[in-house]
């Protein structure tokens, strides 16, 4: 069946449930460029919904008219979408609603985690975000969602209590542990191909206040750094949470007069305990270099959830079972401080702790087994991106492949192809995946979300 952007477009006015536009509308470009502009949209009709029903509508219609359906909510992947009929907006969905004797919050498919952040910390609660503000929370969570709580607490999937979501067939179901079991184990961590989430509610913890920052260091010694990192990491308490990263500052004014045009290596962290067990924990830490800047010490957990500018760029990582002196000197060989590349940051973030096992009821988020991640985050230049960055990408991650496990959090595989990305899960999780995707959406109707 040939598909009727024109037709679907008139029935979506017609229901009145949210805005529709065409290519070439006034605002058409605006509506899927998304936060990330590198990644390529181009569908035949958007819709931005105005709430659960409006989406529920827009979903059976797609049906009638046999269209495939892509949702975005803020854009931050990097990932092109599939050329598809029809693209649900659910940025406008973005209420909050904090329950503080249930230290829950209830959030729509919009909402953004700067805003969640500041709903919560009045009940001295914390969700479990990563440290950018302006990320949808549905889509991060639906990829596992690892951010700077996790060791202690786990991924952000593991929180989870219920999810609203938008079947295949244009029903509205509300998935928890006792409802649609299927979808509630795959949903929380399979990210795609399963229904539109319309709602989430999930657990916070109590951290609206923690010790954290970063301490930046001179380059000079990098390697010694990277190797007493390493060794730190592998003693660290699960209340600490960590990365190490090789950071390139562009010659800008806003980045101050010490790290403007610099190069240097910044731990950042945060530490769930009290100060005193804090201090004791992170005591070693400032004599691994020359300390440059140190602004690590109690503060409101908001002060850790940064805003990032609109623009292109690219993300890549890799997964490690181990961070040894070898690994240290192969990633150092390519992407150091003494290397002229083409990226703004290569960090190690430290996993494991309560990542290893879901808390609670058993779900599909995969890379549990991984003790760091490479995360690699390019110049924000086109023609960069376009080829020399993503090469560089691959040689790195080509070159730690004798310390690397064969997948990454799907969070983070927005630069691998399809069947790289479906090795972001352990053969017997995509199996069950797969299984549940093909009973919910036979016909393949959705296509990657795109949080």
């Amino acid at each position: 069946m040939n598909v009727d952007p024109a037709g679907i477009a008139q029935v979506l006015r017609e229901q009145s449930a949210g805005e529709v536009l065409l290519p070439g509308d006034p605002g058409y470009d605006d509506a899927v460029r998304g936060h990330n502009h590198s990644a390529k949209r181009a569908p035949s009709v958007v819709f931005r919904a105005r709430d659960a029903a409006g989406i529920a509508t827009a979903v059976g219609i797609a049906v009638t008219h046999e269209a495939t359906v892509g949702v975005m909510s803020t854009g931050h992947s990097a990932r092109t979408l599939p050329d598809v009929d029809l693209l649900i907006l659910t940025s406008a969905l973005r209420e909050i609603t904090i329950d503080p004797k249930a230290g829950t919050a209830a959030v729509g498919a919009g909402a953004v985690w700067s805003d969640i952040v500041a709903a919560a910390a009045p009940a001295g609660l914390a969700p479990l975000c990563g440290s950018h503000g302006s990320v949808g929370a549905v889509g991060y969570i639906l990829g596992g969602g690892i951010g700077p709580l996790g060791r202690q607490f786990g991924f952000a999937a593991d929180r989870v209590r219920s999810l609203e979501v938008v079947t295949s067939d244009g029903q509205q179901l509300i998935v928890d542990d006792e409802h649609h079991g299927d979808l509630f184990w795959a949903l929380r961590g399979g990210r795609h191909g399963l229904g539109i989430v319309t709602s989430i509610t999930f657990e916070l913890v109590p951290a609206a206040t923690i010790v954290g920052g970063s301490i930046f260091f001179h380059s000079e010694n990098a390697t010694e750094i990277f190797t007493a990192y390493a060794d730190w990491t592998r003693a660290a308490s699960d209340e600490v949470s960590s990365s190490l990263a090789v950071m390139r500052f562009p010659d800008m004014e806003m980045f101050g007069p010490i790290l403007r045009g610099r190069t240097v290596v910044q731990v950042e962290l945060t530490h769930t305990g009290d100060e005193a067990a804090a201090e004791a924990e992170l005591l070693d830490l400032r004599g691994w270099g020359e300390v440059l800047i140190d602004d690590v010490r109690q503060r409101p957990f908001a002060e850790l959830v940064a805003e990032i500018p609109e623009g292109p760029g690219w993300t890549g990582a890799v997964a490690l079972r181990e961070l040894t002196p070898e690994a240290i000197r192969t990633m150092l060989g390519v992407v150091g401080p003494d290397q002229h590349v083409p990226l703004i940051g290569m960090q190690v973030r430290h996993l494991g702790g309560a990542m290893r096992e879901a808390q609670g009821v058993e779900n599909a988020v995969g890379g549990r087994e991984a003790e760091y991640l490479v995360f690699l985050l390019g110049a924000p230049v086109p023609e960069l991106i376009a080829g020399p960055i993503p090469r560089l990408g691959a040689a790195l991650f080509d070159a730690l492949s004798p310390w690397a496990l064969d997948g990454v959090a799907v969070n983070f595989a927005d630069h691998l192809d399809g069947s790289g990305r479906a090795r972001s899960w352990p053969d017997a999780v995509r199996a069950r995946l797969d299984e549940v995707r093909e009973a919910r959406d036979p016909a393949g109707m959705f296509r990657h979300a795109d949080g």
